[in-house]
């Protein structure tokens, strides 16, 4: 790009200077066909000696376009002997790669590749052995809380079992007391647990259905005894 611009303005030099150098001829002729008592010597002398300047311009100019552009083609060559010697170099490294790809000897099937895993753990350090301690201890104290939180709700539900189971049989003598003692207590077993549970909540959804049943019959009567009495009434007017 650089090389360019000078081109072309060594081009508009040229181009300037040889205007110049016509406009100052043509003056100088001008100036010559003039009569003797009108033309000035020192205006002719000045001509002269810009016009000999332009000369010697131009030949310096175009010796320096002629260095440059023998050094510009000093450059081109060089930059394509260079270009020339990495192309062979490549060539040859891509061949000695080929080589050794062509000797290599690849199996049909790859090994299987094992992955382990280990995972340690260290309580050699102080610091860590204390830390995981204070964990350890701060897990059992919540658990510990936790179930004796959980103990008096459980004793509460087994003497709400207790005491609607003993409505059902309507006794509480204290055979069967100690019976319920025994299986709550001593010797608990969970399944008759659960079967007496099942017992006592359909005996109560019995007995509720009765209830609304028995309800409905006393609001039946009561409604068939007004309006007896509402038909008596009519019947002696």
């Amino acid at each position: 790009m650089k090389e360019n611009t000078l081109e072309l303005s060594f081009e508009m030099y040229e181009e300037l200077k040889e205007t110049l150098i016509k406009t100052l001829r043509t003056e100088l002729s001008e100036a010559r066909s003039q009569p003797a008592a009108t033309i000035d010597t020192n205006a002719i002398k000045h001509l002269q000696i810009r016009i000999l300047q332009l000369e010697q311009t131009q030949t310096r100019v175009s010796e320096a376009q002629q260095e440059r552009g023998h050094r510009i083609e000093q450059r081109l060559q060089a930059i394509s002997e260079r270009q020339e010697q990495i192309c062979e170099d490549l060539g040859t490294q891509i061949a000695e790669i080929d080589e050794k790809v062509a000797e290599m000897e690849i199996p049909e099937e790859l090994p299987p590749r094992m992955v382990q895993h280990r995972f340690a753990l260290s309580l050699d350090a102080t610091r860590n052995f204390w830390l995981f301690m204070s964990m350890f201890i701060v897990i059992a104290v919540q658990s510990v809380g936790l179930y004796l939180d959980w103990r008096p709700d459980r004793g509460r539900y087994d003497n709400d079992l207790k005491y609607r189971y003993v409505l059902m049989k309507g006794e509480a003598s204290p055979k069967r007391l100690s019976e319920l003692e025994e299986l709550f207590e001593v010797e608990r077993d969970q399944r008759c647990i659960d079967s007496m549970r099942k017992d006592v909540e359909k005996y109560e959804r019995l007995v509720r259905r009765r209830a609304a049943l028995d309800e409905q019959a006393r609001l039946k009567a009561q409604e068939a005894e007004q309006l007896k009495r509402d038909a008596a009434k009519l019947k002696n007017k």
